[in-house]
């Protein structure tokens, strides 16, 4: 597998030159940004894997989260202060797929990057197929989500990776436990609240066919409704 790119955004130069350095000691290939402008430049010219984002270096970080979401799928790894719980919350809610406390460790930081590379190689043997339920069609490979009017909803890892979950086993209950283990396999850290986020990100995507993700108070969720497995087509380009 070719070396990872990672992007660093962050105002604090030393932060940005122990991150990097550490990274890239690993065997990563690091950009940094000390600003968003220069974030949406290097955006533009560089294929990222996974982005690492002080939301303090935006102006608006609401807006600012909203708008790298909207152009890419790739992984968003988002630092906010250790005593604003909810705003990482509400950044996982945006698009985040997982929220760390900072100052940002390196060695935790590393330990989520590895944790979407094992997912992102976990996925590929079943990225083969595609998933047919209710008239909507969901992509595990394009990390989309077609509905019966054939409208694209496009999906972050997390969101990926939880519907494949329920997709490949319909009707059945997953536990939330192995649920945050498919959304972030470092569950030592994140809270079980990470896979109501997901949920619900995916039930806003679904609109009127959210009540297709069941839950089961205190328990998990599943996908009601019959799932049939097809080859899965050819991947279809960024500019659709």
């Amino acid at each position: 597998m070719d070396a990872w790119q990672i992007l660093i955004l962050d105002t604090d130069l030393d932060a940005r030159r122990t991150l990097a350095s550490y990274l890239g000691s690993r065997g990563y290939r690091v950009g940094t940004a000390a600003t968003a402008a220069e974030l949406w430049r290097q955006l533009e010219r560089r294929s990222i894997d996974v982005y690492v984002i002080d939301l303090r270096a935006f102006d608006d970080p609401a807006a600012g989260l909203s708008r790298l979401r909207a152009l890419t799928r790739a992984a968003i790894i988002v630092g906010d202060l250790a005593d604003e719980r909810l705003g990482r919350v509400l950044a996982l809610e945006m698009g985040a797929d997982d929220a760390l406390a900072l100052p940002l460790l390196p060695r935790e930081l590393l330990a989520r990057i590895r944790g979407f590379q094992r997912r992102t190689l976990a996925a590929r043997g079943n990225d083969e197929v595609d998933y047919a339920f209710d008239g909507w069609l969901f992509r595990p490979a394009q990390h989309r989500l077609i509905g019966p009017d054939r409208s694209i909803r496009r999906l972050t890892r997390g969101e990926c990776a939880l519907l494949h979950l329920l997709a490949a086993a319909p009707r059945k209950l997953m536990s939330r436990a192995r649920l945050l283990q498919a959304v972030n396999p470092t569950t030592a850290v994140t809270t079980a609240r990470s896979v109501d986020v997901v949920v619900a990100r995916l039930r806003r995507k679904l609109g009127a066919a959210r009540a297709l993700i069941a839950a089961e108070r205190g328990l998990g969720y599943r996908l009601d409704c019959e799932v049939s497995r097809q080859a899965a087509a050819p991947v279809m380009p960024e500019a659709e």
